[in-house]
């Protein structure tokens, strides 16, 4: 029995409903490439040298938290400052680029973002994909996308690009 507060749905014909299922599909070799090229440029846009210095405050804070066993309250770094109040707010994010530099070093941070920020891409390349968008959309949002966010490809807990000065 049908619901009641949907009217009956009419009979599509098999091949206007085949028309509405997918999007042509590119050849194999254009997939191919298109994936390669855009797992390349993740590459080269994550891979290089890590010139933060906020980077090393939050290794600190990781280290110590897992040390300790807590987030610290007061400042552990500063003779001067010891009696200050310290908010480590970006403390797990430490804990975990700690994680990652105890056994790896500065290589395993650079990797770690670049596998975080691939990751990410194929989430949202599988969201398009599930979403039934093109592949010649896809790509080049995805390149555009990367373009944009590539002055946020720091190792920090926000992603976010150093002040330089005026």
């Amino acid at each position: 029995m049908p619901p009641r507060d949907r009217p009956p749905e009419k009979p599509r014909s098999p091949a206007g409903a085949a028309a509405l299922a997918a999007p042509a599909p590119l050849s194999r070799p254009l997939l191919a490439a298109g994936l390669v090229s855009l797992a390349v440029y993740v590459a080269v846009m994550t891979l290089f040298k890590m010139s933060n210095n906020d980077i090393w405050i939050h290794l600190k804070t990781g280290e110590y938290v897992l040390t300790h066993g807590w987030v610290p309250i007061k400042d552990p770094y500063s003779f001067i400052a010891a009696d200050h109040d310290y908010v480590a707010h970006e403390w797990l994010a430490g804990v975990l680029f700690y994680l990652v530099y105890a056994p790896f070093g500065v290589p395993g941070l650079i990797f770690f973002k670049a596998g975080i920020l691939a990751a990410s891409n194929a989430s949202l390349y599988a969201a398009a994909r599930a979403l039934r968008s093109r592949l010649s959309v896809i790509l080049p949002a995805f390149a555009c996308l990367l373009y944009i966010a590539s002055a946020r490809y720091l190792e920090r807990p926000q992603q976010g690009r150093a002040f330089t000065g005026p």
